[in-house]
């Protein structure tokens, strides 16, 4: 099925809808070290957020070749999976064909404009896409439409406390000199994401921060450092001032 797909964002456009785009996306997750310990600390808290739910109804938007619908479909979840490339979906077919899963369906559509009824999935999650969308709150609302009352929403932040975000102002002159857009646009906290919620009738009920940096592409020696920090440091450190933070909120009943 295809549907209009809006302006989200021209880096992000291009690359992913040619099949070279595709396989760096893979790369860069998979391949190296800082992509694989991101990779399962995502993993390992998502789910960790739906562990008291079984066999739940789970629309994954944004879903690029699998990497969380495969989990989700994994621990006896039924899983739709929607995103704008195709090249992407051919991928997550691909995959989902060598694991023998049947309980993942896949849909090239519209994160704007989904073709769901009101109220219809149990648990919407959505992984690295609000981050780059510069209407990211319209894209929310899209979301929670289509989320049952009592529903869980999973998705992660670019925390502005973080140090990440200190380097922000140099992605602005970037795109100034260069014609390229950061390739992260919006970056929040948790006082704003409770404020957010609550004006689209929902809670926060949980939130986990990950990691001083970002991960990808580090030397092996940074990636072991990062991964002990993990183990080690204090967690209500992590929540503030995690380069990623990862929000579950529950729609109100």
């Amino acid at each position: 099925m295809n549907f209009k797909k809006e302006k989200i964002y021209k880096n992000i456009d291009n690359e992913y809808l040619v099949k070279d785009g595709v396989e760096k996306y893979d790369k860069v997750r998979f391949e190296s070290e800082g992509g694989i310990l991101l990779h399962r600390l995502e993993i390992e808290t998502v789910l960790s957020f739906i562990r008291d739910r079984d066999k739940s109804n789970i629309l994954d938007l944004g879903c690029g070749t699998g990497r969380i619908s495969l989990h989700l479909a994994q621990n006896r979840h039924f899983v739709t999976s929607v995103d704008y490339s195709l090249e992407m979906l051919k991928k997550l077919l691909l995959k989902k064909a060598k694991s023998k899963l049947e309980n993942i369906q896949c849909i090239n559509g519209n994160i704007f404009q989904l073709p769901f009824k009101d109220n219809f999935f149990d648990i919407v999650v959505s992984m690295h896409v609000l981050m780059h969308l510069p209407e990211h709150e319209k894209a929310l609302k899209e979301f929670i439409r289509v989320l049952k009352p009592g529903g869980l929403l999973i998705f992660d932040i670019r925390n502005k406390l973080s140090f990440h975000h200190l380097f922000y102002p140099l992605r602005i002159l970037k795109k100034i000199f260069e014609g390229k857009d950061p390739w992260y646009v919006w970056y929040s906290n948790i006082k704003e994401i409770e404020n957010l919620a609550f004006k689209n009738q929902c809670y926060l009920s949980n939130s986990i921060g990950r990691l001083i940096i970002k991960p990808n592409q580090r030397h092996r020696i940074f990636v072991y450092l990062l991964e002990k920090l993990e183990k080690l440091g204090p967690k209500n450190w992590y929540r503030n001032f995690g380069h990623l933070i990862l929000i579950k909120l529950r729609k109100m009943n």
